[in-house]
């Protein structure tokens, strides 16, 4: 005897070759039925499904075949699996799971699939436009708890996330390197733009810009905002150099944010 889970989540007794689904749940047990339509089998168990308090009387069918069997368990499995540990591999998930049974590798779809949806419950929605990624970016679905500073400059669609501790370090260190991502930006912005700071002779990346465009303006309020955040704080942010690339418009924000530092210009981009 064993209680497993059906697709849609609910509750399911498989013994000896048949399966059952919960019918009543009274306070001293629980009845089961027959999943077949029309076969008269039914049995009673205590709440846990692990002591029979009335046997299984007889079907009128054959039993379930062994590989049904253990899809059956296998899904179960590896959904549970799935949630317990959000961040484990799911082809492994899977292939630990076939091993572990007769299935062949001809399951691999249906199990990947049930366990890509038993995530997608516990996880936030796919924001479908950038006013859904403001609203949703300081959720705790979104598993951003160690970034305690979350900017959110929604007219000009700036998005800015890091942590206090982030922001210490950033201004304490003298050499500020700058670096923008295009190819790998999240959807509704057009660069994923990071600060690092570096000290004792490492780069530690400290802010992550989400930013609409990569024009002066937006590089310059990206910083007025960095810099009223560190200002609140009682930092002082005031590089004496910063690293960025051959892009004109970053270095005239640089410029114009921090007249006093030094523009130190990166060409790996050109190698």
């Amino acid at each position: 005897m064993e209680l497993i889970k059906t697709q849609r989540g609910a509750p399911c007794l498989i013994n000896n070759g048949h399966r059952y689904r919960r019918d009543k749940k009274r306070e001293s047990h629980t009845t089961w039925r027959c999943c077949l339509k029309g076969c008269p089998s039914r049995c009673t168990t205590d709440h846990s499904a692990t002591v029979f308090l009335k046997k299984p009387n007889d079907h009128t069918h054959e039993k379930l075949s062994t590989p049904q069997i253990d899809i059956e368990k296998a899904r179960t499995s590896a959904k549970r699996k799935a949630v317990e540990d959000m961040h484990a591999h799911v082809d492994k998930m899977v292939c630990e799971e076939i091993s572990a049974s007769s299935l062949s590798y001809k399951h691999v779809h249906a199990l990947k699939s049930a366990v890509y949806r038993e995530r997608c419950k516990l996880r936030p929605t796919i924001p479908k436009i950038i006013e859904d990624v403001f609203s949703a970016a300081e959720s705790p679905a979104f598993g951003l708890e160690s970034f305690d500073v979350i900017i959110r400059d929604e007219p000009n669609k700036i998005l800015i996330i890091t942590s206090e501790d982030n922001l210490l370090h950033l201004s304490a260190c003298e050499n500020i390197l700058g670096d923008g991502t295009f190819k790998s930006c999240p959807k509704f912005f057009e660069q994923l733009h990071t600060l690092h700071g570096y000290k004792d002779g490492i780069y530690s990346p400290c802010v992550f810009a989400l930013l609409p465009d990569k024009k002066k303006p937006t590089y310059i309020r990206m910083l007025q905002l960095l810099q009223s955040a560190c200002n609140e704080r009682n930092f002082t942010l005031s590089p004496a150099t910063v690293h960025t690339d051959l892009e004109v418009t970053m270095i005239s924000a640089v410029h114009y944010s921090w007249p006093e530092a030094a523009v130190a210009l990166c060409n790996f981009h050109l190698c």
